[in-house]
């Protein structure tokens, strides 16, 4: 499935969870910055979807990178690669790339049953999940408090039940330090549990109000 036909099938994402929280809360969840999206979307095609990038050009999806843009992903690459445990993740014989999974969810929400189709896409899926973050954090508990923020534990849950994944891992790269930050989230834990109950929530009111929400591109 290419990613023209991901983002067109019709289907409940954790991207629209976060739209139906930022309409019913009144809040936005996050600032959307371009240039921090770019680089975390370079990153991330030169760990996971080499092809779109030409180290020779400077290139992603044949598109010029401002050089320096692009030496700091490479030098950024080659940091996280250097962790033994993001090495194994990346180059395991049975991991898989922008994985999809399509699914009739059930789910309960204070007592009431429901069933929504949902989609996904993992950066890496194999024995474990995988979500891989560049990160203005500085500190493991910068980049714990950031998850909690921008809601990374509740796409983490509902990845993990779309899967059936019984355990996922949140790797942040730090954009200013050498460091890399790693969060194992397994079902079960608090987590995971707080994840969950999140995204049924936001589910709910998906499922109630699903003709609005469905307007909103």
């Amino acid at each position: 499935m290419t990613d023209e036909q991901y983002f067109a099938y019709p289907a409940l994402s954790n991207s629209k969870l976060t739209e139906v929280k930022q309409t019913i809360d009144g809040l936005d969840s996050f600032v959307n910055n371009g240039n921090a999206f770019f680089f975390g979307s370079l990153f991330d095609a030169m760990i996971t979807e080499p092809h779109r990038v030409s180290e020779r050009n400077q290139t992603f999806d044949g598109n010029k990178v401002e050089s320096k843009l692009f030496e700091d992903a490479l030098n950024k690459r080659k940091i996280f690669l250097k962790d033994e445990f993001c090495f194994n993740i990346v180059y395991n014989n049975n991991s898989e790339y922008q994985k999809v999974f399509i699914k009739d969810l059930n789910i309960t929400y204070k007592g009431v049953d429901f069933v929504e189709k949902c989609k996904c896409k993992y950066d890496i899926f194999r024995t474990i999940g995988c979500d891989i973050k560049t990160t203005a954090a500085t500190s493991y508990k910068s980049f714990f408090d950031a998850c909690v923020r921008f809601d990374y534990f509740r796409s983490r849950a509902f990845y993990m039940d779309l899967s059936g994944h019984s355990q996922d891992v949140i790797i942040g790269i730090s954009k200013t330090k050498n460091e890399i930050y790693i969060i194992l989230i397994t079902r079960g834990d608090d987590r995971y549990n707080t994840g969950k109950l999140e995204y049924e929530r936001l589910a709910f009111s998906y499922h109630l109000l699903k003709d609005k929400f469905l307007k909103i591109q």
